[in-house]
């Protein structure tokens, strides 16, 4: 049974069978950051496309720039500012970023989720391979690229959720690499900034009840069996 639900269970007896008593066995679960907001990412604000391996494992970025998140310009709470260009009308359009991180036990790890920043649209990639897309159009994406609309008020500051796929990390080094995008070039600022998390099992509580009539409300995954 899944989380959150109310459970109202009776043990119908059967000739030949005794209730003895209900089995509630309880998965514990939670959340564990992987990659933490604020972290350390190289990038490349130059204005100028790094060419198509820059998402690959493989792509040297020794000589990009590394800076803490939120990373951007324009909204005043940037840990790291990036440049824009010299013409305040026609800014760069897209901003690149690469987070190598070391994984152990990938399999320990159930669903996967980005909490994510971003200002305006964004395509992420693990491994090389596109996870999702935000605010972007679909197809090809290209540095000249604009983000589908501009994203305002409190979304600037607001770390949307976006599920990935379980088994995208591998045992050993794993690339985030993230493509950032603006909807105008005119456009007043940019923020990026990134977590990653995926769920762990730390292990199971097992309960008994005699009553023949459960009651329950579910706080994690459970499975119940009547014992007879």
């Amino acid at each position: 049974y899944a989380a959150g639900l109310d459970l109202d269970l009776e043990f119908q007896t059967t000739p030949g069978y005794k209730f003895e008593e209900w089995q509630v066995i309880t998965k514990n679960v939670r959340d564990s950051i992987i990659l933490a907001r604020n972290s350390s990412w190289k990038y490349n604000d130059s204005g100028i496309f790094p060419g198509d391996s820059w998402k690959t494992n493989s792509y040297d970025d020794s000589f990009w720039q590394e800076g803490f998140g939120e990373l951007g310009y324009g909204d005043g709470g940037e840990s790291t500012l990036l440049d824009f260009g010299t013409d305040t009308l026609n800014k760069h359009i897209s901003y690149y970023f690469r987070q190598m991180i070391h994984i152990q036990n990938p399999e320990n790890f159930g669903e996967l989720a980005l909490d994510m920043l971003h200002d305006d649209g964004a395509v992420v990639y693990l491994n090389g391979v596109e996870v999702f897309r935000y605010n972007m159009p679909s197809g090809d994406v290209f540095p000249e690229t604009l983000a589908l609309t501009g994203v305002g008020g409190d979304d600037e500051n607001r770390y949307f959720r976006h599920p990935i796929p379980q088994g995208s990390l591998v045992s050993g080094p794993n690339l985030i690499a993230v493509e950032l995008h603006q909807n105008q070039a005119a456009s007043s600022d940019l923020g990026f900034d990134l977590e990653l998390s995926g769920v762990v099992q730390d292990g199971l509580d097992t309960l008994f009840y005699e009553d023949s009539r459960l009651t329950l409300k579910l706080s994690a995954k459970t499975s119940i069996k009547a014992i007879t």
